[in-house]
Formats: structure tokens, sequence, C-alpha cells
């Protein structure tokens, strides 16, 4: 594979190459890569609190930024409207699981607390 040169003459990312997880997100085929730097600097403050706030609607909004962020990295002209209508009850939580593993975070087990991050 050959690598992607910037507008500056560095090394950048290729879209739709960036290894993670696969994901079916309403009848499509994603791969859900991790986050890169600069997205966990940016979501530095929401990633501990993922799927824990009162209500399911406040918990959609929270992770939709961090899904879209890390999708966009393969699936740079995919918008958050358009992944919206992907997302369901079904496949929300997979999906932030993807998110949260592929970027080399591991779940706690049911009843355990999770470490503090390395």
């Amino acid at each position: 594979m050959t690598a992607a040169v910037s507008a500056n003459g560095k090394y950048a990312p290729v879209p739709g190459a960036v290894p993670g997880t696969r994901l079916n997100l309403g009848g499509v085929l994603f791969v859900m890569p991790p986050l890169n730097l600069d997205q966990v600097r940016a979501f530095e403050s929401v990633l501990p609190t993922l799927g824990k706030r009162g209500s399911t609607t406040e918990n959609v909004e929270e992770a939709l930024p961090l899904l879209h962020a890390a999708l966009s990295r393969n699936y740079p002209d995919l918008t958050v409207e358009e992944l919206r209508p992907l997302l369901d009850l079904g496949n929300l939580l997979p999906a932030c699981e993807a998110l949260v593993e592929s970027s080399g975070y591991a779940p706690a087990p049911p009843g355990e607390v999770m470490p503090p991050s390395r």
C-alpha cells in the first residue's frame, strides 16, 4: 500500500485504509477505526462518560460526534446527518464498544470498575 502525501509533503492517513472493527450500521458495512490522537484530545472529557448519561437521548447525542469522528477517518464524506439514521438501539452499543475497543480501551467486565486510563 502506498502512503498518501498531504499538501505540505508529509505523510497523511489513507481514508478507507485505517484498520479497525467491522461493523454493520443499518445494513451498511463499515470499518470503525480508532480515534486518532487529535480526536482523543478533542473528546477526552467525553470518553469517560460515554454511555453513562441519564437518558437514551443524552447518550445518543454524546456518542454521535465520537462515532462520526472515528468513522470519518475511513469515510471522510460521511456526514452526521447520514450517520444518524444508520444508528438504532440495536447497533448503538456495539458501535460504541467497537470505537472504545479499536481505540485501545478495554471495557471493564460487568460489576468491575474500569482502571484509570494509561
